[in-house]
């Protein structure tokens, strides 16, 4: 799965720019070393950019269609593979 391309993972039902922060900070992170993995432009994209998160869409599956709308939702990358995020980051 997932797990295997990170150190942590975490996944929250409800995102929001200040709980992007939380997390980090709660795991002795910081912005600039982390991540905002997702396939949802209105949700993941938008509130990892609103935090200044650097973030990643995942185009394959059921929001692989969606148009980012303007910058607010426009990812940092765009990968079609976990491999891809992985080489990203590395």
């Amino acid at each position: 799965g997932i797990d295997a391309y990170f150190a942590e993972t975490v996944f929250t039902p409800k995102k929001s720019p200040e709980l992007f922060v939380r997390l980090i900070e709660s795991h002795g992170g910081t912005i600039e070393e982390t991540f905002v993995v997702g396939d949802y432009l209105q949700e993941e994209i938008t509130h990892g950019n609103a935090a200044g998160i650097k973030t990643i869409r995942f185009v394959n599956g059921k929001f692989a269609h969606h148009i980012p709308r303007g910058i607010h939702d426009t990812p940092w990358r765009s990968v079609d593979s976990l491999r891809s995020v992985a080489e990203l980051i590395a």
